[in-house]
């Protein structure tokens, strides 16, 4: 038994065989700690569109003789985001979330060297009194509530609903109201005309939190919806060779509670099935039943993949047939009887006295299998990989020799911080393979010889084979949204038997989205998605854009595959 499998073997999971397709309510999770949605908040100030340009306003009296009244232009309004609060709060429910936001914004109008122009009229007189009002503080509360309903089709989907905006202003007009005239004499007078300086200023800002606070938070609510929407995903994805995978991914619950938020989602992987695995197909793959592990708020981004969902994948693939092959040249060079002299000697010389070409197929009578904790990442166990080496023989194809194969894949995924880049690399280490001979009639006694010398033919015949099961390196290019990313990764087992593969993320201000990288150029739009991994989108470009920072952590979750 493999090494893996050993360790498989250990674990006192209760197993049973599903179908092919079957669906796994808890395929994945991610979950946001509250320190996660602070460091979040930290980084946050794009969410604030900073220098608003405000059209000329004015407030007048019809007295029939006279107009008095105020007139405004060359306002701008200058919001800062001192701060941003995230707070998950318990709902006990397994399909609601709630989050409690509150932001503090520093709000300026002008400043001293750009004045607005303030024309006021009160009948016995005018004055032209430029000014503008010292940065005074807002604080700003909402909610923000997630349900997974069904939609019309019976299908999961998310519901975001935004509380009501309150604020608290901080402004003492009488002190942070800066005008170069009389202003007390002014508020009297027009005091008597039932208009106040100080009001109609208040009036201002009020005004413009709620239209810039109101389009935020419009735009927030159907942001956080077409994520979701797209977060269920079904799709056929084209393997090697023509061969299809089917892939369903859907949100499956949203949970919030004092640790953080956290979104698991369910799915599904099938293939076609293939005639050359059909008589060793046991009609399902072996799956393990263990709780969900709980979010520990070590790290900011918690996400955990079940090793059920790996090895539906595995399943899937072999069942394919991905594992099956016909080869008589690799690369381009063509195979022949020479392969047998460097596994047995000088055996197999009297049946072919010239070299003579030789077909090799495999038997893959086992779907690989997933396991977590051992030297790698991830472990791939590959069991009964028959290997079948066919010549001509007495002008008939005989088979020459058959192999049985055993071998332990090697997973790693590294991370590069520096650029955002997530490696996936395979260990192939032939001297973890386990060898048997299980046909050899032509060259009796020499299956000793054939299984010590395997190792030193890997590279030549079986890392091609191989290939068909993990594929070229690959590397995903992790997104960046307004310079906030990933910043490093711990992958490791979790769960009570380790049958959760843990990936615990830190979030913070990266160097690979800026230049070089995902970034935005001067119109708004995004750059360096020709690398893929493009999400999000810029501050400068509107829209949606800026409440995508609260989808951030969601957002990782779907990054697109490119191959090296």
């Amino acid at each position: 038994m493999s090494p893996l499998l050993a360790l498989l073997a250990t674990s006192p999971l209760h197993a049973e065989t599903l179908p092919p397709g079957a669906v796994i309510d808890e395929a994945l999770s991610a979950t946001v700690s509250k320190e996660g949605l602070d460091a979040i908040g930290g980084l946050a100030s794009s969410l604030v569109p900073g220098d608003l340009p405000v059209d000329d306003i004015a407030q007048s009296v019809d007295l029939l003789v006279c107009e008095p009244g105020i007139w405004m232009s060359n306002i701008r309004v200058d919001m800062a985001l001192s701060y941003l609060d995230i707070t998950p709060v318990s709902t006990g429910a397994e399909d609601e979330a709630r989050l409690d936001i509150e932001a503090g914004l520093d709000i300026a109008i002008n400043d001293p060297v750009d004045r607005f122009s303030l024309l006021l009229d009160y009948c016995l007189g005018d004055s032209d009194c430029p000014g503008y009002v010292e940065p005074f503080p807002v604080t700003v509360r909402t909610s923000l509530s997630m349900k997974i309903l069904e939609d019309a089709e019976g299908n999961p989907t998310m519901d975001a609903t935004l509380g009501e905006l309150s604020y608290e202003l901080g402004l003492d007009a009488s002190n942070d109201l800066k005008l170069d005239c009389g202003i007390q004499t002014l508020e009297e007078v027009l005091g008597y005309l039932g208009i106040s300086l100080y009001d109609f200023v208040f009036d201002l800002a009020v005004g413009q939190l709620d239209s810039t606070l109101g389009d935020l938070t419009a735009e927030l609510e159907p942001a956080i919806e077409d994520a979701f929407a797209a977060a269920s995903y079904s799709d056929e994805v084209e393997l090697l060779d023509g061969v299809s995978l089917s892939v369903q991914l859907f949100p499956s619950a949203v949970r919030s509670s004092d640790t953080g938020l956290q979104l698991v989602f369910g799915g599904a992987l099938d293939a076609p099935a293939s005639e050359c695995v059909a008589a060793y197909d046991p009609g399902g793959f072996q799956a393990t039943e263990s709780a969900l592990p709980e979010p520990t708020g070590a790290a900011h981004l918690e996400a955990a993949l079940a090793d059920e969902f790996a090895n539906q994948a595995l399943y899937a693939l072999w069942r394919s047939g991905l594992l099956c092959y016909d080869l008589d040249d690799l690369q381009g060079l063509s195979l022949d009887t020479s392969l047998l002299g460097l596994l047995a000697g000088d055996a197999f010389d009297t049946l072919f006295e010239e070299a003579a070409p030789i077909t090799m197929s495999t038997r893959p009578r086992k779907s690989p299998v997933a396991v977590y904790g051992g030297e790698s990442d991830i472990g791939v166990a590959v069991e009964d990989l028959g290997l079948d080496i066919y010549a001509e023989i007495d002008g008939r194809s005989a088979r020459v020799l058959g192999l049985d194969l055993g071998l332990d894949l090697g997973v790693d995924l590294d991370f590069d911080d520096s650029t955002g880049e997530l490696g996936v690399l395979i260990n192939l280490d032939p001297e973890r393979f386990d060898v048997g001979v299980g046909a050899n009639e032509y060259a009796p006694g020499t299956d000793p010889d054939i299984a010590e010398n395997f190792a030193g033919v890997f590279d030549s015949f079986v890392g091609p084979l191989i290939d068909g099961l993990v594929g070229d390196s690959l590397a995903f290019a992790l997104p960046a949204f307004e310079g906030v990313g990933l910043t490093d990764l711990d992958i490791h087992p979790e769960g009570e038997y380790g049958d959760w593969l843990g990936l615990d993320a830190i979030i913070g201000e990266t160097t690979y989205g800026l230049e070089g990288g995902l970034g935005c150029d001067e119109d708004g739009n995004i750059t360096g998605c020709e690398s893929g991994g493009c999400g999000g989108g810029c501050s400068s470009a509107g829209g949606r854009s800026r409440v995508m920072l609260f989808l951030f952590p969601l957002a990782l979750a779907f990054v697109r595959r490119r191959r090296r």
